[in-house]
Order: structure tokens, then sequence, then C-alpha cells
């Protein structure tokens, strides 16, 4: 029974006394620890490394034996997962969902062999005539607006017709989109999502 799961054992031993000794048994089969199989995490958890795969261990119980993430942990979880061919797959969380009460579809079962990647929080950096410049943690649904108003809103000398977003595009080459901020606070234009690493750029008025 080496190569069977443990349901599948408690199946075949529920079967076999059933047929021959005892009436409707009931089985359960229970393995204290895995020491042959063993996921591994890796990134911003205080203790990375490989650890034991318990019976029904989930995401949330290995970034416990890992002793939780660090401070400079970001949303992203992916795992690396090896599928029947022998071929990676890549599975992507978010940290907030997985600690969020409907956490079902993100705190999935681990497998032997697992690879958990707990990543960097995201930023977004902000430069120019804006009260405070510097960089800043991104976070889900970050509007450019919403971005400014981090930063304490704009100078005096800022000018509003003309902000640069500075992005990262294929193969590393970044690109720049410029963007009237006057006509979205005025409602002609619709807020522009951001993305993870921009960087907003509010140049200065030219009187």
């Amino acid at each position: 029974m080496a190569d069977k799961t443990v349901a599948e054992i408690d199946a075949e031993i529920t079967r076999v006394l059933g047929k021959d000794y005892l009436v409707d048994p009931q089985v359960s089969v229970d393995v204290r620890e895995y020491q042959s199989q063993w996921v591994t995490i890796i990134g911003e958890v205080r203790t990375p490394g490989k650890y034991v795969l318990k019976r029904n261990m989930r995401v949330i119980d290995v970034l416990a034996e890992a002793g939780g993430v660090t401070k400079e942990a970001g949303s992203q979880i992916q795992i690396t997962r090896r599928d029947a061919n022998g071929s990676p797959q890549q599975i992507a969380l978010d940290r907030n969902r997985l600690l969020s009460q409907d956490n079902a579809e993100s705190n999935i079962p681990l497998r032997h062999g697992d690879i958990l990647a707990v990543g960097e929080r995201d930023l977004f950096y902000i430069r120019g005539e804006v009260a405070r410049p510097g960089p800043y943690q991104f976070e889900s649904g970050l509007t450019i607006l919403r971005a400014i108003s981090y930063a304490g809103g704009f100078t005096q000398f800022a000018n509003r017709k003309q902000v640069d977003i500075l992005r990262s595009g294929a193969n590393g080459v970044q690109k720049k989109l410029t963007v009237n901020l006057k006509a979205i606070e005025d409602g002609k234009k619709e807020d522009l999502p951001l993305v993870p690493g921009d960087s907003v750029i509010v140049p200065r008025r030219i009187f």
C-alpha cells in the first residue's frame, strides 16, 4: 500500500473488513506525518525552507509553519506544482483573499513537491510636484487620482494636464503615458488604473 493515498487505504481496509469480518465497518486511517512528502516555502516568510507535508495541509497551514510573512511581504503568493506529466504549473494566489473569511478558492490543499513563493510587496512611485513624493505600497484597484491623494495632493506649481506615467512593458521596454489629470478631475475622462512598478511624474508648470 506504499503507493496509495490515505483515502485509498481507507477504502481498501473498509472493503476487506466488510467482506470477511465486520458488518458496516467504519475505518479511519491516520498518518501522523508524511515524512517522505514535503513542501517548500520561499520568499518573504520568517522561516523559509522545506516542511513535512501533513495530512490535509493547506496554504495557510504552511504559512503558519514558516512563522508567517515578513513586513516586506506583498499580496502575491505563487505555487509551482508538477502535473501528472512532470511539467511545472503556476498557481497565483492573493494573500488578501487568503486571509479573508471567504478564502475557499485561495486556501487550497497542498501536494508533495509544491513550492510556495511569497513575493515582496508591490510598489509604485510618485515624483515631481506633489506634497510627499516617494515610493508607496501598491494595492488592488489603485488609480492615478488615488495615488496622487496618497502623496498629499498636488503642489501649487503642478501641471495637471501633462502627468506622465512610466511603465515597464514587454521585454523590459519602458513606455510613457501622458495623462490629463485636470480632465479626469472634471469628469471628462475616466480615472486611469495603475499597475505595480508604475512611476507617476508630475511636472512643474511653465509660467
